[in-house]
């Protein structure tokens, strides 16, 4: 027995800049995206069409019988309900590659995020999902999620200085110190170091 469609908020546009915060349950709770390859595939058929609809992925954790994830329209065109019908239906025909019969659950829940809610924080809660139900202990060891804020982190570490080194730098002579690329970062502070000398 399927549950019961749920509703969507009355008089609500679901057009433009909305985060939605989105689970989609498998049918009978079948558990569906277990296989990597599946859910690799899966997933680069969510992120192709999220990106088609003008909405960018912040997160998503595929859970063996069901989906988070979480989004954001990039445009005042980004039509949420419409790139849902079209996400499930992509799935869908991507899932039946390798499995038939019934996908989802009829319909879907989807959170329009508030504006003073972070989306951190909810990214972090989908991404935590498989340590919530005891998969993996860090839910960075979990193959089939990801995160904005696990990227950022990235690049923030990529662009990290090392402090002995700038301290190395300041008291080097200014003919030695050369202006350092750290991913994006430009790191002034080798060169002010410098000249302040």
């Amino acid at each position: 027995m399927h549950a019961r469609r749920p509703h969507r908020i009355q008089n609500f546009p679901y057009l433009g800049g909305y985060r939605y915060f989105v689970t989609c349950c498998t049918d009978n709770h079948a558990r569906a995206f277990v296989s990597p390859p599946i859910v690799a595939a899966l997933t680069t058929q969510l992120l192709r069409t999220c990106d088609a609809h003008s909405f960018a992925v912040l997160a998503y954790v595929f859970m063996p019988d069901h989906l988070h994830f979480l989004v954001e329209g990039r445009s005042d065109q980004a039509d949420f309900r419409g790139a849902m019908r079209v996400i499930r239906q992509r799935l869908t025909v991507t899932y039946h590659t390798w499995n038939s019969g019934d996908l989802w659950q009829d319909g879907y829940h989807e959170r329009v995020l508030r504006d003073e809610e972070a989306t951190a924080a909810v990214a972090e809660y989908i991404v935590a999902n498989p340590v919530r139900a005891g998969l993996v202990e860090n839910a960075r060891d979990y193959p089939f999620s990801w995160s904005i804020e696990w990227e950022a982190d990235q690049a923030l570490s990529r662009r990290t200085v090392n402090r002995s080194a700038l301290r190395t730098a300041s008291s080097a002579d200014q003919s030695s110190v050369r202006p350092t690329y750290c991913g994006l970062l430009f790191v002034r502070e080798v060169c002010s170091c410098v000249l302040r000398r």
